[in-house]
């Protein structure tokens, strides 16, 4: 999801899911303080662009303004707890020419991995596995791909999968690594993994 959507949806919560008597749009920031922006249109045809922290507009009037972020964050708690976590991102490591994880990884994979999928009633789940180069490109893609595979099965066996949640892998070998040398480096055979 586009940032500028991540930042829009969290005002449509705020405008739609919480009931209000009358439409409010407010400009919520993520997580890490970012700010996206969204359109208003107002009364007599005219629009107003919200790209600030807290940015509200009452559709069909021309009161924009700014509002409190704590009575925001009281008036439209309900709201807000509905929205969707934030996408995680997890990099797994692996041994040398396998697609075993390192101890350190495994340890991830269990307290971190595991956990994020664990914790969302919905999701869809990006594994992508990469290689170093060495080796032919052709035994890297597969390795790569059997890398990916390794993860999705194990969160198969281990995690706490609702329905509805769907697991892609993708195998890209050495391709996405311009810095890449031709000599082993542990810091080139992982997995990434998206949850969102």
């Amino acid at each position: 999801m586009s940032r500028a959507l991540r930042f829009f949806a969290p005002a449509l919560a705020c405008a739609f899911l919480a009931g209000c008597a009358r439409d409010v749009v407010v400009v919520m920031p993520d997580s890490d303080g970012h700010i996206g922006g969204v359109v208003v249109q107002t009364g007599g045809g005219k629009s107003v662009v919200l790209d600030k922290a807290y940015a509200s507009d009452t559709p069909g009037d021309s009161k924009a303004g700014v509002a409190n972020a704590e009575d925001v964050k009281k008036d439209f708690s309900e709201a807000l707890a509905a929205r969707p976590k934030e996408p995680g991102h997890h990099k797994l490591y692996f041994l040398n020419g396998s697609d075993t994880m390192t101890e350190e990884s495994k340890a991830e994979f269990e307290t971190k991995v595991k956990t994020d999928v664990d914790d969302r009633l919905a999701a869809e789940i990006v594994i992508i596995g990469y290689t170093d180069r060495v080796g032919s490109l052709e035994d890297n893609d597969r390795l790569s791909r059997e890398r990916a595979e390794s993860i999705k099965k194990l969160l198969q066996e281990k995690g706490n999968l609702r329905p509805g949640i769907q697991i892609t892998t993708d195998g890209r070998g050495e391709r996405d690594d311009p810095d890449a040398d031709g000599t082993p480096n542990p810091n080139e055979r992982y997995v990434d993994i998206i949850v969102q």
